[in-house]
């Protein structure tokens, strides 16, 4: 019944601390608490949805959507997807850098004699700044910089002359911490 429910869930919401009990809970009778708190609020199957159909079991519902090139998304092999501040979506693939703004696409591609267009067509990961820079992995053409203002890359290659220069041009993974520092993982190590 509802208060069984109220008593496990506040008996759950104990066990994740976003509540305080007069005394703590020991360690195997809280997991055992938290197991029955998932179980009775959230149903994980549709036996345990009391004959409701599960597409109307409210804010515990999962829809997908599926994007592809029929809704204009350049390629069909997506390495990665981020959010930024505005609320567009990006998708890094195989032909391109692609922004979504829940309409349409647009696509930013490599310009031969555009130094400030994409290095490489196969963007292979992204990582956004607190800033709002968007930095982009590429396959076999280094880190870019990509400035959503001006809509620019700016790049960063290896260079075998500059020993400070990119380890390799092709950049699997990028991450940050605070003061702006990068990381960079490429083929050839990391950076």
């Amino acid at each position: 019944n509802k208060m069984e429910i109220i008593i496990v869930s506040l008996v759950g919401l104990a066990c994740l601390k976003l509540i305080r009990l007069p005394q703590p809970l020991k360690p195997p009778f809280k997991t055992v608490c938290l197991l029955v708190c998932l179980v009775a609020v959230f149903p994980v199957a549709a036996d345990e949805t009391n004959g409701v159909p599960i597409d109307e079991l409210g804010p515990f519902h999962v829809r997908f959507e599926k994007i592809s090139q029929k809704q204009g998304l350049s390629q069909s092999t997506v390495n990665d997807i981020i959010q930024d501040r505005q609320g567009f979506l990006w998708f890094a693939t195989q032909d391109g850098l692609n922004r979504y703004d829940g309409y349409t696409f647009k696509i930013f591609r490599n310009e031969v004699g555009n130094p400030n267009s994409l290095s490489h067509n196969f963007v292979t990961c992204m990582y956004l700044d607190a800033k709002g820079i968007m930095w982009l992995g590429t396959d076999g053409g280094g880190l870019n910089r990509f400035d959503p203002r001006t809509e620019t890359f700016t790049h960063f290659r290896h260079d075998e002359n500059n020993p400070g220069s990119l380890s390799h041009d092709h950049v699997n993974r990028i991450s940050g911490e605070r003061g702006g520092i990068l990381w960079i993982g490429t083929r050839g190590g990391f950076n």
